[in-house]
């Protein structure tokens, strides 16, 4: 479809095309990618996703919400993949210079 100036018709129809994949009601898909952001603490592997899909956070479409799926799946499955973090009441200071 060629789309040109006095082509109206053909971009509001475009328009609306684009729109349809948007979703109503971003609450869950906003909330729960807060939650996996959370969750890159201790799980670095998941930065990268939860960053790319974090762009999306005004307008997010329903192949954004797919993608979602898809990495929850994933750390569903990936249970043990996870960096321990253990608190402790000594904190060693280690310094290293490398003086010329």
């Amino acid at each position: 479809m060629l789309l040109t100036g006095s082509n109206i018709q053909g971009i509001e129809q475009l328009k609306s095309v684009l729109h349809a994949y948007l979703l109503s009601g971003p609450d869950y898909y906003r909330n729960m990618l807060g939650k996996l952001n959370f969750l890159t603490n201790t799980r670095p592997d998941l930065a990268f996703t939860v960053q790319t899909l974090s762009q999306f956070m005004q307008k997010p479409r329903q192949s954004h919400l797919e993608a979602l799926h898809h990495l929850i799946h994933y750390v569903k499955n990936t249970v043990v993949h996870e960096i321990i973090l253990q608190g402790s009441s000594q904190l060693p200071l280690k310094e290293y210079s490398d003086l010329n």
